[in-house]
C-alpha cells in the first residue's frame, strides 16, 4: 500500500483525483465521528445518517478544495457542523412558516435529550434562567434556535463582538454554576 493511503491528507488528494478506494478508506476512518457529531447537533439518528452520507458526498465533490493548513479531520468535522447548521436553519424556517396558532402550543425550550435525568434538566434550566437577560437571549438564539453569531447580532442590532462576548460569558457562568452544584 503506498503512502497516499496512510495519511488523511494523502487520501483527500487521491479523492480529489476521483479514487473510490481512497474515499472508502477515508469513510471507514471517519464515519463514526461524523455520525456522532450529526446526532448530537440534530438530535435525530435518521437525519444524522442522511447528513453523514451528504457530508461524504461533499468530500467526494470538494476534496480538491482542501488546503493542508489544518487537519483533514478538522476540515471534515467543519463540513459536518456546517451542514448540520444548514439543516437546523431549514427546520427553523419550516417552523417559522407555520401559523402562529399552530406554534402557540409549542414550548419555549426544546425537550432535552432523554438520557438526561429530570433533576439535571431542571438544574440546567434554572441556571439558564438565572443568566442576565442579554446573555440568556444570545445563548438561547445561538443554541436553541440555531442562529449564527452574525444573525444574532443583526437580529438584536448589537455588535458582533458583543454577541460573542455575551455567549462566552453565559457559557462560562453556566459551567461555573453547574460545577458548583456537583460539589
Amino acid at each position: 500500500m503506498d503512502d497516499s493511503l496512510h495519511s488523511d491528507a494523502g487520501l483527500l488528494a487521491r479523492i480529489a483525483q476521483r479514487d473510490p478506494l481512497a474515499l472508502a478508506l477515508f469513510y471507514e476512518r471517519h464515519v463514526k465521528q461524523v455520525f456522532s457529531l450529526a446526532v448530537v447537533m440534530l438530535e435525530d439518528r435518521s437525519h444524522a445518517a442522511d447528513l453523514t452520507q451528504e457530508v461524504f458526498l461533499l468530500v467526494w465533490r470538494y476534496a480538491a478544495t482542501y488546503r493542508p493548513t489544518g487537519s483533514p479531520r478538522s476540515w471534515l468535522l467543519r463540513l459536518t457542523r456546517n451542514r448540520a447548521i444548514d439543516e437546523l436553519r431549514r427546520q427553523r424556517r419550516r417552523v417559522q412558516g407555520a401559523s402562529s396558532s399552530e406554534m402557540s402550543g409549542l414550548p419555549i425550550w426544546p425537550a432535552p435529550p432523554a438520557r438526561t435525568d429530570p433533576a439535571e434538566r431542571q438544574a440546567i434550566r434554572a441556571a439558564v434562567d438565572a443568566l442576565p437577560a442579554a446573555q440568556r437571549e444570545a445563548l438561547v438564539l445561538a443554541f436553541f434556535h440555531g442562529l449564527s453569531h452574525q444573525e444574532i447580532a443583526t437580529r438584536l442590532q448589537t455588535p458582533l463582538g458583543t454577541i460573542k462576548a455575551r455567549i462566552r460569558r453565559a457559557l462560562q457562568t453556566l459551567l461555573d454554576q453547574l460545577q458548583d452544584k456537583e460539589q
